[in-house]
């Protein structure tokens, strides 16, 4: 009809009378192809089935019209091409028909339903590898001859894309194996089921391929001094990627992250032990420490160890001997825990001179003789 929206619509003739399926919407300039099946059995007329398809290989099922005939059995004979008029611009349909095949003895059932699944999130998703999981909901007559699902990188992937293959179909949830994945890469993904009727798809779902956190622990603290001690973490696993970073990270709060004092020891290739150089610490101060690991999906933390520096202590020192009136040795026996600021000698004419007497100063000092 002028002004009339083009569809695609079948119909029967019968004693005068006409019947039809709902007519199915199309678009100019679209190639659209048709499977018709009629069926019968004994005592009723049969119905006329007619499957609308996307593509030529007819697995892109677009709908579905049937008709209850009526008096008589009929055969599928002719595909009209109509033309129209929409506001005074010419519309051509063309069609054109195909050899019917006659199919005898059918297995007695000849009713036709479409099988139907649903596709549900994406579960257990690494770098590499993920998990599909759907649902056929409805079987389909014929039974359903595949199943499983489709993945791409493009919004609507199909069975010419990455699939499954989990052969016949019973009803109920099922997952897939979805591998060859790229890390940091969008998916989307379908569930489907294929019987002689085409292949039917559930809605698409994404999901990003994503490494794992790394897996690392906190060893115990050593060398603890008043201003510095050795860390130690271990690497158990890089989370299916290579860490970018790993180290130990303190604080005087439980629980230290990479945000407070922390080392950077570099990348991190291969599962291991590390030590780290904890400095510039207060003495006498409890310390919580964490060993951590960075990877492209984030950062994961050992456990929190605690352990406190030492209390600064006095330096013990040893007067030696006097050579002549101008040579003193002495020896630094022990830090004290903390470093050495000055050293040297002091004297007097009275006994117990001090460093308010007359001395010499040699600065910042390590145990040993001077």
């Amino acid at each position: 009809d002028q002004g009339a929206q083009p569809n695609i619509f079948m119909g029967e003739l019968d004693g005068g009378t006409s019947y039809s399926a709902t007519p199915f919407d199309i678009s100019l300039d679209t190639d659209y192809y048709m499977t018709i099946v009629r069926d019968e059995s004994i005592g009723t007329y049969g119905t006329i089935t007619m499957f609308t398809y996307s593509d030529a290989d007819r697995t892109t099922l677009v709908n579905t019209q049937a008709i209850t005939l009526h008096t008589s059995k009929k055969d599928y004979r002719y595909i009209y091409a109509c033309q129209s008029f929409n506001t005074g611009t010419n519309q051509s349909v063309s069609a054109y028909t195909e050899n019917m095949t006659i199919v005898e003895n059918w297995g007695g059932d000849f009713s036709i339903e479409a099988p139907s699944v649903t596709t549900q999130a994406v579960s257990a998703i690494t770098a590499t590898t993920a998990t599909g999981n759907g649902n056929v909901t409805v079987l389909g007559n014929p039974s359903a001859t595949q199943h499983g699902h489709v993945w791409a990188t493009h919004t609507n992937p199909t069975t010419a894309d990455n699939k499954t293959e989990n052969g016949t179909a019973p009803t109920g949830a099922f997952t897939s194996s979805i591998t060859g994945l790229t890390t940091d890469t969008l998916y989307y993904v379908k569930a489907y089921v294929t019987n002689s009727v085409g292949t039917f798809y559930g809605a698409v779902v994404s999901f990003t391929a994503s490494a794992a956190e790394p897996s690392v622990t906190t060893g115990l603290i050593f060398f603890i001094a008043t201003t510095t001690a050795l860390g130690i973490g271990g690497i158990v696993n890089n989370g299916g990627s290579a860490e970018t970073q790993h180290g130990v990270c303190w604080d005087t709060s439980a629980n230290p992250t990479t945000a407070d004092s922390k080392t950077e020891e570099g990348e991190a290739s291969l599962a291991g032990p590390f030590s780290s150089l904890i400095t510039s610490l207060s003495p006498n101060t409890l310390y919580h420490v964490r060993a951590y690991a960075t990877n492209s999906s984030g950062t994961a933390y050992g456990a929190d160890r605690t352990f406190t520096t030492l209390e600064v202590g006095t330096p013990i020192v040893t007067t030696d001997s006097v050579v002549g009136s101008s040579l003193a040795y002495g020896t630094i026996v022990d830090l004290g825990g903390a470093e050495v600021t000055e050293h040297g000698h002091c004297w007097s004419t009275t006994v117990d001179p001090t460093t308010s007497d007359s001395k010499t100063t040699l600065g910042a000092g390590v145990v040993g003789g001077f």
